[in-house]
């Protein structure tokens, strides 16, 4: 009797996991987006920079899409679309984070950077933009599904 009710409740219990599982995914994709927003600007050049802050947002975004995936339904700290909210958020700021390689052309503590001057002129552009906040919006869209 006790392992027929068990086997009922096998559904519920896998669905409380798969929940649970994206949270923690949620939870690891924004200390990823965080830490991308942290890379420090003292101690490195610009390309060892961007290539951290570029690892760490596609550390994020894919601790997000995995989310994404395993959320089935609606519970527990994953009721609101927060994962496709922080997925949004995560297209502007990979955008927004290369700025500072264009305003920035030394790094204070190590002297003139060694890449190419005119390269940072295109790191950022409008179609950079305009194709981040669509994505976006793409997934902030999900969020009202």
């Amino acid at each position: 009797e006790i392992q027929e009710y068990a086997k009922q409740n096998l559904a519920g219990c896998w669905m409380k996991r798969k929940l649970e599982s994206a949270r923690w995914l949620l939870v690891a994709g924004l200390t990823a987006m965080d830490a991308a927003f942290r890379v420090p600007t003292e101690s490195l050049q610009s390309g060892e920079q961007k290539q951290k802050i570029q690892n760490l947002a596609a550390t994020a975004k894919e601790h997000f899409d995995q989310a994404a995936s395993n959320k089935e339904g609606w519970g527990w700290a994953v009721n609101n679309g927060d994962i496709y909210l922080a997925r949004g958020a995560l297209e502007i700021a990979s955008v927004a984070l290369l700025l500072q390689f264009q305003e920035e052309p030394m790094t204070p503590a190590i002297g003139p950077d060694t890449e190419n001057a005119a390269g940072r002129e295109h790191l950022v552009t409008i179609d950079n933009f305009r194709n981040a906040l669509g994505q976006a919006k793409s997934s902030w869209g999900k969020a009202l599904e």
